[in-house]
């Protein structure tokens, strides 16, 4: 299985997605914006909170398991199905005061899309990147048009109800696949549904723990700000989701590689070219943010987010750590435990951070708190996944490729720079981001920073590290 098909399915993804809030800031005013963000805020809350685990489950037992596939994707649909009831009557009782009026479509909304959050899991853990990336499209395709329609002839209200209807068409898309046998069921297995909890129950607990830490600073502000306000911060902070777009289904076909491989060698091969594929996306996406963001921010969102653009430079910085799926290789050596006791204390760090920053900085001092301890859980964790293998920090980031891929990064920018200085408006613009990614690739080839699949030199650069080479 390779993750090309994935990856792709996800970046096409990432440009419906995109498409969602650039037509929602011009359809919409501030207020109804910011509401909008809001409520699939919380409906996001309660689906990574909801999966209990169960999701992560699935990369780890199929992979292994020969025969009984199905009873593990049973277990996990029953299990998805009663946290989704809880969720649903939860929203209704307690939904928060700035939609109150939206309860009856956010608790159908979060329902909607605990249960069928097993559809591309159950895909990709099984080896069919192609279907996966196939069902991500469709879905993000279709939420855009339904989104986009209800803002342009109804407004907020519609936008909720129209989200509610899509994530029913997406349970009804994951009976289709249920019924026609494309993802496989099987009766509940006792000794395989213990097995299951004992690995999911504590990704559950670190799941519920890195939420709180993750959106802490997203409720902070939302607290904090009124709708219009965190509209802002949201616009600021928007290409962070798409970052993810791409980290998640790396991380998604590293666990289920890593579960079918059993030598160091292998594992640490697999860990390197997943690591490699982030950077060579991620480093120049860094770069081009800070080189154009000032220009292309108000020109997706409109100037009235033109005070935004402070706040989206600054947040640019947390994306160079997101090059280490450290917490996907984590959970395919089954250390879950350590997950959950480092989300424990990594919770009260980012409180503390971002609380103090707000009080010092604003919506400037809340990012720089939540970026820092960000950076140094990346690079706790990636200390305690090195040990995994047993091998040196820097054999094991492939330091060498790295560097190369951030000075072709970097080294694209001159010729950018000269480009944008000598055009201007948006042709200019678009002539410089052309400049800068001709270069980048050029200097990549040059260099010789290559990944498994995007192979510039020959393949004995890439080869296997022989034992001595792993002492």
């Amino acid at each position: 299985m390779r993750a090309s098909p994935l990856v792709l399915g996800r970046l096409l993804s990432a440009l419906l997605t995109l498409s969602l809030p650039l037509g929602l800031a011009r359809l919409l005013d501030p207020q109804e914006f910011g509401t909008y963000k809001q409520l699939f805020l919380v409906a996001q809350t309660a689906l990574l909170i909801g999966q209990l685990g169960l999701l992560q489950s699935l990369y780890y037992f199929l992979p292994r398991a020969e025969s009984g596939r199905g009873r593990y994707v049973t277990q996990a649909l029953l299990g998805l199905t009663l946290a989704a009831v809880v969720a649903a009557g939860l929203l209704c009782l307690a939904a928060p005061r700035a939609l109150h009026g939206l309860k009856i479509p956010l608790a159908l909304l979060a329902a909607g899309l605990l249960v069928s959050a097993l559809l591309e899991p159950a895909f990709t853990s099984q080896g069919r990147a192609g279907r996966a990336a196939v069902a991500y499209v469709v879905s993000d395709g279709t939420r855009a048009a339904i989104l986009l329609l209800a803002a342009r002839w109804g407004g907020i209200s519609a936008i909720a109800w129209g989200a509610a209807a899509y994530a029913g068409l997406r349970v009804a898309a994951l009976a289709a696949a249920l019924a026609l046998g494309a993802i496989p069921v099987g009766p509940i297995d006792r000794r395989a549904l213990g097995r299951q909890l004992r690995y999911a129950l504590p990704i559950a607990g670190a799941a519920l723990l890195w939420v709180a830490q993750k959106q802490f600073i997203q409720y902070a502000v939302a607290w904090r700000f009124d709708t219009a306000g965190y509209a802002g911060f949201a616009v600021a902070t928007f290409h962070l989701a798409l970052v993810d777009i791409l980290y998640t289904p790396v991380g998604e076909v590293l666990m289920v590689r890593l579960g079918a491989t059993e030598d160091v060698a292998g594992r640490l091969r697999e860990w390197q070219g997943a690591v490699g594929k982030l950077a060579l996306v991620l480093w120049p996406a860094t770069v081009c943010a800070w080189l154009f963001g000032d220009r292309v921010l108000p020109l997706l969102f409109t100037g009235r987010y033109g005070a935004s653009v402070p706040l989206f430079l600054l947040a640019t910085c947390e994306i160079p750590c997101w090059i280490f799926p450290v917490d996907s290789f984590l959970r395919a050596s089954g250390a879950t435990r350590l997950l959950f006791c480092w989300a424990a204390l990594r919770l009260p760090l980012t409180a503390v951070a971002v609380l103090a920053g707000l009080a010092l900085r604003g919506l400037a001092g809340a990012i720089v708190g939540s970026l820092l301890i960000e950076a140094l859980s990346r690079a706790v964790l990636l200390v305690r996944a090195r040990r995994e293998l047993g091998v040196p920090l820097l054999r094991f980031v492939h330091g060498r490729r790295l560097a190369l891929t951030a000075a072709a990064a970097l080294g694209a920018v001159p010729g950018a720079l000269v480009v944008e200085r000598w055009g201007s408006g948006k042709l200019g613009l678009v002539l410089a981001a052309l400049v800068y990614g001709v270069g980048y690739l050029g200097l990549t080839a040059c260099f010789g920073a290559d990944v498994p699949g995007l192979r510039f030199r020959s393949a004995s650069r890439t080869a296997p590290p022989t034992p001595a080479e792993l002492a």
